[in-house]
């Protein structure tokens, strides 16, 4: 277990490895230290431990204090080998000299060179123009004044938890001096804004704009309003 002690995860940036640095690395031990084979038949026994985590192993043909006595053992290479996968860059079992294992050069084809990267999409109407995240519903307009015959633009979209949600449904009543007008259902996109466009020519004077979105059953409601010109 000395091993074990003086290697593990430094969480907390000091010097040394605390008990729960080296658990978090090797986890428990699940064994007791036996003999057994791994690898090539060859390679002859290892005093082996295995953790939860990881397998450790001795390897006698060393001396007791050499640095690379006691390593870990190849778990990902053996199981590469028993399912019949190629196996890229193989290493010796175990050291004999008291040195690092070599490493030998990756073979096979050269990877595929990076694609160009490409640029972002611009962001949408809604998303240049919206307003500081805050968890509910929030409604606003692209335009605060607008000249009748044009087209407004309202912009909505439900944040829950600091993230705004695609799919939540949004229906809309425009609320102007000749009454209430409802407006189509529309679904907020995979951005997390929904664009509701109105057309003007019948809206005069100040015009609200009252919206109630649905997600996971539950309703959340905002207004915004514009002026016509």
């Amino acid at each position: 277990m000395s091993y074990w002690s003086i290697h593990g995860l430094n969480l907390d940036g000091l010097e040394g490895f605390s008990y729960a640095e080296s658990l978090a690395l090797f986890g428990s031990p699940i064994s007791t230290p036996t003999n057994e084979i791994h690898g090539r038949s060859d390679a002859g026994l290892f005093l082996t431990q295995w953790f939860e985590r990881a397998r450790l192993q001795y390897d006698a043909r060393q001396p007791a204090n050499a640095p690379t006595a006691i390593f870990m053992g190849r778990i990902g290479m053996e199981l590469y080998s028993i399912q019949g996968i190629p196996i890229v860059n193989d290493t010796p079992e175990a050291p004999t000299d008291g040195q690092p294992p070599a490493t030998n050069p990756p073979t096979g084809p050269a990877p595929d060179a990076p694609e160009e990267s490409t640029p972002a999409p611009a962001p949408s109407v809604c998303e240049a123009n919206a307003p500081a995240l805050t968890d509910g519903a929030q409604a606003w307009m692209v335009e605060t004044n607008v000249s009748t015959g044009n087209d407004a633009t309202v912009c909505t979209s439900l944040t829950l938890n600091s993230s705004r949600v695609s799919g939540a449904e949004v229906e809309g009543v425009v609320i102007d001096d000749n009454g209430e007008n409802r407006i189509d259902t529309v679904v907020t996109a995979s951005n997390g804004f929904a664009e509701i466009t109105i057309g003007t020519n019948n809206l005069v004077g100040e015009v609200v704009v009252a919206v109630t979105m649905r997600y996971n059953e539950m309703t959340y409601t905002a207004n915004t309003s514009f002026t016509l010109e």
